[in-house]
């Protein structure tokens, strides 16, 4: 989801031996995608990749899922979006 009864807090961070900008949000990852693509970069991306969460995010979990709302932001912007997770079976018992 989007963050719209509070304010954003954004900081700008530096990083070290880099060129690249970077900016800390505490906002969703929806929230991030949107204020990077509307406010933060000066051009827009050639893609948003979205992730890597741990978990499946396979059926009806893409419905609350941050990792996918934030790749589905992205699209709805106009831009590209791939939304990364990972699962493991360690432990799983497919009997």
């Amino acid at each position: 989801g989007i963050t719209v009864h509070q304010p954003l807090r954004v900081q700008h961070y530096s990083v070290p031996g880099n060129c690249a900008s970077a900016w800390m949000v505490d906002g969703t990852p929806a929230d991030c995608v949107k204020l990077a693509v509307e406010a933060l970069l000066p051009v827009k991306p050639d893609l948003v990749v979205s992730g890597i969460n741990l978990g499946s995010n396979l059926g009806t979990d893409v419905l609350y899922s941050g990792t996918v709302s934030a790749a589905v932001e992205g699209v709805i912007l106009g831009v590209p979006a791939v939304a990364v997770s990972l699962t493991e079976f360690n432990n799983a018992d497919f009997t």
